[in-house]
């Protein structure tokens, strides 16, 4: 009955070529003295020599065994464990796709392929030891089952193989044992893509790549850098339909290739299929954003937004934040795979990172036996602060660090919003520890608004916004955060830069207005903030619940703490170069309604050093669009360069007359700056070089010539302090720190080198 049964057993969904790899009636190694002492014994390398052979089928007490294996000395305290061991040869594991394993066990097993499990049947989750017993016993009529598993060919190994079985008794007092297998590889699947893929929880060295596929299959991610294509792999081996692979040990802010699939089957290809890592934390670099909020709606609208994203910035962005209501109406696992997934972004999603927070929807408004939320099954949210911040131990919110801003996720509707409740005592802990300059905070429920919901109206409908502002809002405003980002409302609202305001509307008055005007630079002046006087200079609150749809407003639209208000479908674009961050609104149609720039540290004074006759280059201390008008003389450009012979100050205006830039420059009056010594050799021909870190200076020599001899001095001129040296790499410490420009002298040479010196 066995031998005929062993031909039912079919694991559907997987067709073509096949290879037996192991027989029924295989001849396998066994050990059945009990306790094999020994915790390689799965081993490819563990020498068996010693332990007897025999064909399967192997055990005790049915009377249908080939090979009967002992059990022991005493029949009611039968050997709990028996081991066994089949070595066999592989040539080119690639060609398969994956092994199906089918096993006959009585009563549960443990199966290893080269020392590594790849299943368990009918035995207990944790450590497997030799007394472990399995989790139940096989009785008749299940005695003689088959028992059938796929598993990935990326266990085995070019070359020599082995696969090792643990039976396991359910009871010392067992009457009998019973093993057999066969495995059967396969060269091929039937398996599609279905979701995705999609961008996860980057970091500046790793990257986690999501698909759902609709067979379950292993996972593989072939990746390498952009410029030449994936040149590396990463095998998850276990079968699932819904793929998460990590890859790691990448480089910071680097572009790489990627493709998807099964361990023998790249299943997607295509040049849209990349990603990049984190930038280094800190680095201040040109950064896009795309936003969408409340847009799983299934809409034609939805489209429309997302054709117009594409069409105006393209389908790459930094990070694609989503403010919640990701998926209507229920947010189950349906409606994502049908409004968010099946064509909705992927070409923006296969190159894009998600940074998701939930709304009420993703929740299902918490309606009685309502399932787990698939926003959890479906995102990789960093809990462990893995991409910067303070972990949080929760998907619920979070935080992460992209390269000069740190983002803040938080969930409005499922977490308690009190401030003394744990959401804002971590964010209390999140913002205390960061030391980024830009702070982007977000999520679903909007503490301002009179769009399709009410930020007045503290009942169960809405009451988490005005939670939300009470309890919550002046935590980031104790911080300086710079720019809040909601969904909930179908509208698009946008306030002017704000502080302290916790009340209803009628309470909004001119004390909470940081600066007036719309903030739309290069047009108008741009708000601007300090990142060091420790006071709340503003921030700025942005609704946009309007990437899938539209409704009515409330009968007191727009709240007065506004600034920009629209009934318009649309998505945001943030953008963050240096000390300058944008905001910006696109509707579905392509037309920018509302834009903003908020500018931190900019129009104070500068002090440049520099030698008579060097010629310097001058920049204004923000980005911006138009050129600058430099003063004396009107000249209108981005920079200003000059060569100075004396002390000057240069003024730099925007074209509004918003922001002044003073440039007050220094002219060294002494001999030690060399130049009026006539001395025309440069010091690159002298092979000289000097720096300053932590209290020492380095001198370099690498020229002919050799200077056993230096003077330090500052830029007026003084003596500082004077070294001698003996060797062409020295260092020296000084008796002080040092804080400014100063100027290193060979005592036999008319010529100065000048050194930033800066603790």
């Amino acid at each position: 009955m066995k031998s005929l049964l062993i031909f039912l057993v079919l694991i559907p969904g997987f067709v073509g070529a096949q290879t037996l790899l192991l027989p029924q009636g295989a001849m396998w190694k066994f050990f059945d003295q009990g306790n094999v002492g020994n915790s390689t014994w799965a081993d490819l390398g563990f020498n068996s020599s010693s332990w007897p052979s025999g064909n399967s089928e192997l055990g005790y007490g049915e009377g249908d065994e080939n090979t009967v294996v002992s059990y022991g000395v005493n029949a009611s305290n039968k050997f709990i464990t028996t081991y066994f061991r089949h070595e066999f040869n592989v040539n080119n594991p690639q060609q398969f796709s994956h092994l199906e394993v089918n096993m006959l066990r009585d009563d549960g097993a443990v199966v290893y392929i080269n020392g590594i499990e790849v299943w368990r049947s009918n035995m207990p989750s944790g450590t497997i030891s030799y007394g472990t017993s399995a989790s139940g016993t096989i009785a008749w009529p299940n005695e003689n089952d088959w028992h059938a598993v796929n598993i990935s060919a990326s266990y085995l190994q070019n070359g020599p193989n082995v696969l090792a079985v643990e039976v396991h008794q359910d009871s010392p007092s067992s009457s009998d044992l019973s093993f057999n297998l066969f495995m059967i590889a396969h060269e091929s699947n039937s398996a599609q893509i279905i979701r995705g893929p999609y961008l996860q929880q980057a970091t500046q060295s790793s990257m986690i790549v999501r698909w759902r596929t609709d067979l379950p299959t292993d996972s593989r991610v072939n990746f390498g850098l952009q410029a030449s294509g994936p040149t590396d792999f990463k095998v998850t081996p276990e079968f699932t339909y819904n793929h998460a692979v990590k890859i790691t040990g990448l480089t910071p802010e680097t572009m790489y290739a990627y493709s998807i699939g099964s361990y023998s089957n790249v299943l997607m290809e295509s040049p849209n299929l990349f990603f990049e890592t984190l930038p280094v934390e800190g680095d201040e670099g040109s950064y896009e954003f795309v936003i969408l909020g409340d847009c799983g709606t299934g809409y034609q609208e939805q489209l429309d937004v997302k054709d117009a994203v594409v069409a105006a910035r393209g389908q790459h962005y930094d990070g694609v934040i989503l403010l919640g209501d990701n998926a209507y109406q229920s947010g189950f696992d349906s409606e994502y795979q049908n409004n968010f997934f099946a064509g909705k972004y992927n070409e923006i999603i296969e190159n894009s990172v998600i940074w998701p927070c939930p709304g009420n929807h993703d929740y299902n408004n918490n309606l009685p036996f309502s399932p787990s939320p698939a926003y959890f099954e479906i995102f990789d949210c960093p809990t462990q602060a893995e991409a910067g911040g303070v972990a949080s131990n929760t998907e619920k919110y979070y935080s992460y660090n992209f390269g000069n801003v740190h983002f803040i996720s938080l969930d409005s509707y499922d977490e308690p919003r009190s401030a003394s409740a744990a959401m804002a005592q971590w964010l209390q802990n999140d913002l205390t520890a960061n030391t980024l300059p830009w702070v982007v905070a977000y999520w679903h429920h909007p503490p301002y608004t009179k769009g399709s919901h009410d930020s007045d109206n503290d009942n169960f409908l809405d009451g988490e916004l005005v939670e939300m502002r009470e309890e919550i809002v002046p935590i980031l405003e104790a911080f300086d955060v710079d720019l809040v980002l909601n969904g909930h409302s179908h509208s698009y609202e946008r306030s002017f830069l704000i502080s302290g305001h916790t009340g209803d509307s009628d309470s909004f008055g001119p004390e909470h207005m940081k600066m007036t005007g719309s903030g739309n630079y290069p047009f108008q002046c741009p708000y601007q903030k300090s990142s060091t006087n420790g006071l709340h200079d503003g921030t700025v609150y942005c609704v946009a619940g309007n990437a899938g749809k539209i409704s009515g407003v409330d009968s007191e639209w727009p709240h007065p703490a506004m600034s920009s208000y629209f009934v318009e479908v649309g998505a945001l674009f943030l953008n963050v170069n240096k000390n300058r961050l944008d905001l910006t609104f696109l509707t579905d149609e392509g037309f920018e309604y509302d834009h903003f720039t908020i500018i931190k540290d900019a129009g104070g004074q500068q002090d440049v050093v520099l030698c008579i006759n060097e010629q310097v280059t001058l920049s204004p201390s923000w980005e911006t669009e138009l050129g600058m008008t430099w003063q004396p003389g009107g000249q209108v450009d981005s920079i200003y360069t000059i060569a100075a012979l004396s002390n000057a100050t240069i003024y730099a205006t925007d074209s509004e007359s918003c922001i002044t830039d003073t440039f007050n420059l220094i002219v060294l009056q002494n001999d030690s700056c060399g130049f009026l010594a006539n001395e025309a050799v440069a010091f690159s021909d002298f092979g000289l070089s000097a720096s300053y870190f932590d209290g020492t200076i380095t001198i370099n020599q690498s020229g002919d010539f050799f200077f056993e001899e230096f003077d330090l001095y500052d830029y007026e001129g003084r003596l500082i302090q004077s070294f001698s040296t003996s060797e062409p790499f020295s260092q020296h410490v000084l008796t002080s720190p040092l804080n400014g420009v100063f100027l290193l002298k060979p005592k036999n040479l008319n010529r100065s080198i000048k050194i930033h010196c800066y603790e």
